[in-house]
């Protein structure tokens, strides 16, 4: 071999050495050989940028692209010199070439975008760790969004489905759940800034304290993540006090405060002889009703209330009181002009924060005092009803009773009740204890309103309270009542005698449906107390009922993660609920989880092979119609009222995931994460409020079910108990949860508990249907089917 040929040999393995494959020896002068070479080259960039090859995700190398395009320009030149036939085909081949080369400059660019994305993700999410309120997290947060725009657009660009599904994996979905996680402290932070700039350069208090409850409202809806609120607390607190403080409280929130001192107002009670026998205080917190204490109403005959101009506003009467909190709720002979107090969260009070009380003390109208919290006490009186007390320094005395507590927020906490004399010792009660009454009376004219007359109210005892105190008797001391039963009576009670593993209620008759952990369904009817069973030929696992069926899923292996889509098999199962008959079992290509459906569509859900599908399936046809990839394995599914929309719940995630499906005629239309990433530590228990508005999770958080993207899945607030089982009774307003051996019931418009029942049972289940509460128990190893009366407020009846 001659020096020359010698060294293009050398020249070419050395090449190939840096590129990852030797190239054919053939020779590079003429169009053939670099027809081939381009050739070679494009096969190894599809080796770099097509996923089902390559397996991971790595920009392919520089210079095997560099080297690529000038083959192509050099055997293109060369091809131009061949005539005929020879050159069809030549340049044909080369085109092939050049678009393998356009895909790779396409895949190349989307990871470069990709990587920058990957970046400024978790330059966010460390500075959101370190700091969400900074304005480093803010404007990462702004960073990422502008990036996530330009990769959306470069990896759209990109060739193959799997390839882009990888991209989109790698970094646009954590891109995406950053954004999801942060978004809640961005729309803080952007409220906060307004705010800043108000109290920096605006002169109009109004509009500063407009922007103000703006943004508590949107601080309030984060107190269950305490790092962001804690922050954010910071911050606004920070910027409160720079304006000053007076007592503890900002000086700018004091403002506030007072200017609501309007909504106070100064309350006379007259004897039959209209002679006046006491003075209290009370305030706005509806259209036409004034909230105050109890025992300021008591041995009344006649109520007037009097505005900060001493204009007179005649009661009616009361139309709510409860002896226990010591609290009445008074109604006006005509609506009232004046606004509403706004009422606050106590759950978050702290021993130490500053409060502002405003009452009349002797007469002297709407004197405002300020302290601090100095206790938070629960007390139960002898009937075991729990009264929330929060002691303050705030001086209490006669005619004080019934004033508004503010927190440091300017929102009202509590009624100022009782005091002592000696050791600044002074009482206020939970304001938790009227927010059911001040939600449903709040719209409600005067002229709507029932009152109880003033002579049918129970009338004022002999107390043996201490001598010292003022106002009322601290509401710790109880009543003397008979306590009720420890248990309300139930009208209906059935064992069962099978193990209820899964359990559904028809919606409109007294019928029980339950798998029994072997392979039947059985329908329990209550009213006849018979029961009926269907054996299907696998063991049942979830039931559904919808469209007067019930939809069961039938599986036929063990979950598992490995055990991939290609490879699932299962079953569901359609049962006529009219007749109680097997109406089909279809066989599916698919390991069934969780079942839901609609009017036309079934939706299941997947428990194994990690990253799967949801799949959808016609009620007419039983065909598969959809399929939907990247939800998780073992995803509990929710089915909105009005169909087409299906939340899912991850089990195997931390933190916990929660999507919207939304589906047009089977196909999805939308899909969306939740805006919150590990923000709030929920369950696995999921249900949709009946009227379609609220999205419950078993750890007490809720969220709006919302028909637009901005506000679905956003938080709305957390009940006082986490929860096993829910049930709701929309009629009455109220819902009741049970956790273990206790019922709570809450109001469905303040999501405040209302009632707490102690229970002597381990509770499965609830229901509601017909104005009674069915609950599912056990009782040692029997599970029984128990119905219990409710009033007309939705309690339950002794």
């Amino acid at each position: 071999m001659d020096t020359n040929k010698l060294l293009f040999f050398l020249s070419a393995m050395l090449f190939a050495f840096f590129i990852g494959q030797v190239p054919a020896t053939a020779k590079g002068t003429n169009a053939d050989a670099l027809v081939q070479q381009a050739e070679t080259y494009s096969e190894q960039l599809k080796r770099y940028i097509y996923f089902e090859y390559a397996k991971k995700i790595a920009a392919a190398p520089p210079q095997l692209l560099s080297n690529t395009t000038k083959t192509i320009q050099q055997a293109k030149a060369a091809a131009a010199k061949t005539k005929g036939t020879k050159r069809a085909k030549l340049l044909a081949r080369l085109k092939a070439v050049d678009t393998m080369y356009s895909r790779a400059v396409a895949y190349n660019n989307a990871v470069r975008t990709g990587t920058s994305l990957k970046d400024k993700t978790n330059r966010l999410l460390a500075s959101f760790k370190q700091n969400p309120a900074s304005d480093q997290t803010e404007a990462m947060y702004t960073a990422v969004q502008s990036e996530l725009k330009k990769f959306a657009s470069a990896y759209q660009q990109v060739y193959g489905s799997p390839t882009r599904t990888a991209l989109y994996r790698t970094y646009h979905a954590p891109a995406e759940q950053a954004i999801n996680q942060t978004k809640t402290a961005y729309v803080l932070k952007t409220e906060f800034n307004k705010l800043r700039q108000m109290i920096r350069y605006s002169k109009n208090e109004a509009t500063i304290f407009n922007q103000i409850d703006k943004f508590e409202a949107h601080l309030m809806s984060v107190k269950t993540n305490r790092s962001l609120f804690t922050a954010f607390s910071n911050s606004y607190e920070d910027v409160l006090k720079a304006q000053g403080t007076s007592q503890g409280i900002s000086t700018l929130i004091l403002k506030k405060i007072i200017a609501q001192e309007k909504s106070v107002l100064f309350l006379e009670m007259f004897n039959e002889a209209n002679e006046p026998i006491a003075q209290a205080s009370g305030f706005v917190v509806g259209k036409s009703t004034i909230l105050t204490n109890f025992h300021v109403v008591q041995g009344a005959a006649k109520i007037v209330a009097y505005d900060e101009n001493g204009n007179e506003i005649p009661i009616r009467g009361v139309v709510q009181y409860d002896e226990t909190t010591d609290l009445a709720l008074l109604a006006t002979q005509t609506d009232l002009a004046l606004p509403a107090l706004k009422i606050g969260d106590t759950s978050l009070l702290e021993k130490g924060d500053p409060i502002v009380t405003i009452s009349s003390p002797e007469g002297l109208m709407n004197t405002v005092s300020t302290g601090i919290i100095s206790n938070l006490h629960l007390m139960e009186d002898e009937a075991g009803n729990e009264v929330r007390l929060i002691q303050i320094t705030a001086p209490i005395t006669h005619g004080s009773s019934g004033g508004a507590l503010f927190n440091e927020f300017g929102h009202v906490i509590g009624v100022t009740s009782s005091g002592f004399d000696v050791g600044n010792i002074n009482f206020a009660v939970d304001i938790v204890h009227a927010a059911h009454w001040i939600s449903f009376y709040k719209e409600k004219t005067a002229a709507s309103l029932t009152v109880i007359p003033y002579r049918l109210l129970p009338a004022p005892q002999n107390e043996s309270a201490p001598s010292s105190e003022t106002g009322s008797t601290i509401p710790t001391t109880g009543t003397t009542v008979t306590p009720p039963p420890t248990m309300p009576v139930s009208t209906s009670k059935l064992y069962l005698d099978f193990q209820a593993v899964e359990t559904v209620f028809h919606p409109t008759k007294p019928i029980l449906y339950a798998l029994d952990g072997n392979k039947n369904v059985v329908e329990v009817n209550l009213e006849t107390k018979t029961a009926k069973k269907i054996s299907l030929p696998l063991a049942p696992e979830r039931l559904y009922f919808a469209n007067n069926e019930l939809y069961v899923t039938l599986p036929k292996n063990q979950h598992s993660s490995t055990w991939w889509e290609d490879q699932q098999e299962g079953a569901f199962a359609i049962i006529d609920a009219e007749t109680f008959s097997l109406k089909a079992v279809v066989d599916i290509p698919l390991d069934p989880w969780d079942i839901v459906a609609d009017d036309r569509y079934i939706y299941i859900s997947s428990g194994s092979g990690q990253w799967t599908y949801l799949k959808v399936y016609s009620r007419q046809t039983l065909l598969e119609v959809a399929r939907v990839y990247g939800i998780y394995q073992q995803s509990f599914l929710a089915m909105h009222p009005d169909g087409g929309k299906v939340y899912a719940i991850t089990t195997g995630l931390s933190p916990r995931d929660v999507e919207t499906y939304v589906f047009n005629d089977g196909k999805m239309i939308s899909h969306y994460d939740s805006p919150y990433h590990g923000d709030y530590n929920l369950n696995t228990n999921m249900a949709i409020s009946p009227d379609g508005q609220f999205l419950f999770n078993g750890s007490g958080v809720i969220f709006q079910a919302a028909a637009v993207q901005k506000f679905d899945m956003t938080y709305v607030t957390t009940l006082y108990n986490s929860y096993q089982h829910i049930a709701f009774y929309l009629p009455k307003n109220v819902f009741y949860t049970s956790k273990g051996k206790t019922i709570d019931v809450y109001d469905y418009t303040t999501f405040q508990r209302i009632k707490s029942y102690p229970w002597n049972q381990e509770l499965q289940r609830l229901y509601v249907q017909n104005d009674q509460l069915i609950t599912l128990s056990k009782e040692g190893a029997r599970y029984v089917v128990q119905t219990y009366s409710l009033n007309e407020q939705g309690m339950l009846i002794y």
